[in-house]
């Protein structure tokens, strides 16, 4: 807050122009300055760093710098207008509910899931992740009204497998959609990969999914969007820590990065942060193998 020159509580607007002064000031350090803005920005960084105290925390936890300066930011980007996430699955799913149900929502929201990635390509194990999570969820007396498969931009999945062929969006999204029409609740939601300039956090797919869900259901109660992820992205958890809810479902060679946050009570003492085991046979196998031709499981 130092850095900026701006108090907590502050709006995005007014962040937005003290950045701008202190930028134009060319007071400190520009990247110092420019990370501090990027964290206090993003509501779910900002609530993590205020706990943590430590960028490098933050950093483990998956944010990174998109790059976007203030004055770039495109309206669209932001404009709920935008049609481009499906929802009629979601809407299906509450025309079947009884009343007694929805009118528990007001004290215990239902739960929507989103899981982000490359998804080079999906597979059956990213499918029985968010089952597992829906089930998880569902075992605790949560509702899971629907669910959504990300794929991340173009530019992201370049800079990580820049050495080897990769699925472009039209490919990625193609087999997203295939691998969950016949789902009743998941659903592949093109916004992230394909309406978007360059690769984004998954806290601004959360915000935008939240936000657009609230404007497009037209329901009286409130939706909480709980992001999945499995154990290799344990560190992930931490930014749930203060806003939000997340699952993250363990792999089975990854247990040791659940260390880093096994021990961390704020995480542990949380019921918006689950960290579970498979309730059903979840293939451990990547994209990366199936990629390569090591292994099958195709969704």
């Amino acid at each position: 807050w130092s850095e900026i020159g701006v108090k907590p509580g502050v709006t995005i607007d007014e962040l937005d122009k003290a950045y701008l002064l202190r930028r134009s000031m060319e007071k400190g350090n520009h990247n110092d300055l420019r990370l501090a803005w990027k964290i206090l920005r993003d509501p779910y960084t900002s609530e993590a760093y205020t706990h943590y105290k430590r960028v490098r925390h933050i950093i483990e936890a998956g944010f990174f710098d998109d790059e976007v300066e203030p004055e770039d930011y495109k309206e669209e980007r932001s404009d709920l207008n935008w049609l481009t996430t499906p929802v009629q699955k979601i809407i299906n799913n509450i025309s079947e509910l009884d009343e007694e149900t929805i009118n528990r929502f007001k004290k215990q929201p239902p739960v929507v899931l989103l899981s982000t990635g490359s998804f080079s390509p999906i597979h059956q194990g990213h499918l029985m992740m968010m089952e597992n999570a829906k089930k998880e969820l569902e075992s605790r007396g949560r509702t899971v009204l629907g669910g959504y498969i990300s794929p991340s931009h173009d530019k992201y999945v370049f800079s990580k497998y820049k050495d080897v062929q990769f699925l472009d969006t039209s490919h990625r999204l193609r087999l997203c959609e295939k691998a969950v029409a016949h789902s009743d609740w998941l659903m592949s939601d093109p916004w992230e990969a394909r309406y978007n300039d360059v690769p984004i956090t998954y806290t601004d797919v959360i915000t935008r999914l939240e936000s657009y869900l609230a404007k497009h259901l037209h329901v009286d109660f409130p939706v909480s969007v709980f992001y999945v992820f499995g154990g290799d992205n344990a560190a992930f958890a931490r930014l749930f820590a203060k806003k939000g809810g997340c699952v993250c479902v363990k792999r089975p060679s990854h247990e040791d990065r659940l260390l880093s946050i096994n021990h961390d009570p704020i995480i542990t003492t949380n019921n918006n942060i689950l960290i579970v085991d498979a309730f059903y046979d979840q293939p451990n196998i990547s994209s990366t193998e199936i990629r390569n031709g090591t292994k099958e499981g195709l969704a």
